[in-house]
């Protein structure tokens, strides 16, 4: 176990000697040193200390999401959720991250009202940082902290699933709102084609504006999407999608 021990100044100062190696460090507040505690310990019996550097006292959480982006092909999706981090907790020192900072993280945006499902992409995406800034750039960092953080979320009772859709537009709903759409001069952007094609091939907005007049092959009815969202494949993932009916 890690000694916590009060400073005169009124910091708290963690020490941990474990299988001959020695680590201490200062909090401002006693759960975060407790927390850092644990995880050093766990580090050190991992093995995870030998081969790591230490991250220098002026990087942040901000700084590593910046460098990830900029290395890391990610779509909007992603980028919006790690921007949405860093705006609550980019200043916070990689030496100092801990699971009382994320979990402080997921209570302010829990008290925004952010659902279950919103806060498990948020830690997944995060999770995704930690492991390429352990695992890529061999920074000394617990790279399963959010992902322990997201697992907190299934102790709490949170269900960090999507709303399921309980049905899908009617074809009077649908006609409806392309004639909305096609009734409006103003209107540029070609709202009722898409709105049409889309209810027919039920690909997503993305993947449809992305449709280059190369990417259709006539003869064969079917058109290339470039980079089609995959769970497990986040980059190139181009496929050939056949037409039917309307499309």
């Amino acid at each position: 176990m890690a000694t916590i021990s009060k400073l005169p100044s009124g910091k708290y100062r963690a020490q941990v000697r474990k299988a001959g190696i020695y680590k201490a460090r200062t909090f401002e507040r006693k759960a975060d040193a407790n927390a850092w505690g644990v995880d050093m310990e766990r580090a050190i019996e991992g093995g995870s200390v030998a081969g790591t550097i230490r991250a220098p006292k002026d990087m942040t959480l901000g700084d590593v999401i910046d460098a990830y982006l900029e290395q890391v092909p990610a779509g909007r999706t992603i980028h919006a959720n790690l921007n949405r981090i860093k705006a609550r907790i980019d200043s916070t020192p990689v030496g100092r991250l801990s699971a009382v900072t994320l979990r402080d993280y997921v209570e302010t945006r829990k008290a925004d009202g952010a659902g279950g499902a919103t806060l498990a992409g948020d830690l997944s995406n995060l999770s995704s940082v930690l492991k390429w800034a352990r695992h890529v750039r061999q920074i000394y960092i617990n790279p399963d902290l959010a992902k322990q953080a997201r697992q907190a979320l299934t102790a709490e009772r949170i269900d960090t699933r999507s709303v399921e859709r309980t049905r899908i537009p009617t074809k009077d709903e649908i006609a409806r709102l392309v004639d909305y759409f096609e009734s409006n001069p103003r209107q540029i952007i070609p709202m009722g084609t898409i709105t049409r094609f889309g209810a027919s091939s039920a690909m997503r907005s993305g993947e449809i504006c992305r449709i280059c007049i190369e990417d259709i092959k006539w003869n064969e009815k079917s058109v290339l999407i470039r980079e089609r969202k995959d769970p497990k494949r986040k980059v190139r993932n181009d496929q050939d999608v056949p037409l039917s009916g309307e499309a």
